[in-house]
């Protein structure tokens, strides 16, 4: 998963890496921002108890278009299915 942990590009926007997040700021074209998080899976009945995996965190997120918020969705998605 570290090869994962960098910066990627995409047409509209840049994802960069931030170890103090342990996530993803997602930065638009447009200026807006979103931002993800690695989250560890903590129930024990799950299959995946203890792996990481990608969520959104918007607290601090800019108001995104819906276009932006599904390019969002795609990227969890995305980095999700290489863990």
């Amino acid at each position: 998963m570290k090869n994962l942990k960098k910066l990627i590009k995409r047409k509209d926007f840049e994802a960069e890496f931030n170890e103090d997040l342990n996530g993803y700021v997602i930065v638009f074209d447009s200026g807006h921002v979103a931002n993800t998080q690695f989250e560890v899976e903590t129930n024990k009945l799950h299959a995946d108890y203890g792996e990481e995996y990608l969520v959104r965190y918007t607290d601090y997120d800019s108001k995104l278009s819906s276009r932006e918020e599904k390019q969002v969705e795609e990227f969890v998605k995305e980095i999700n299915s290489y863990i």
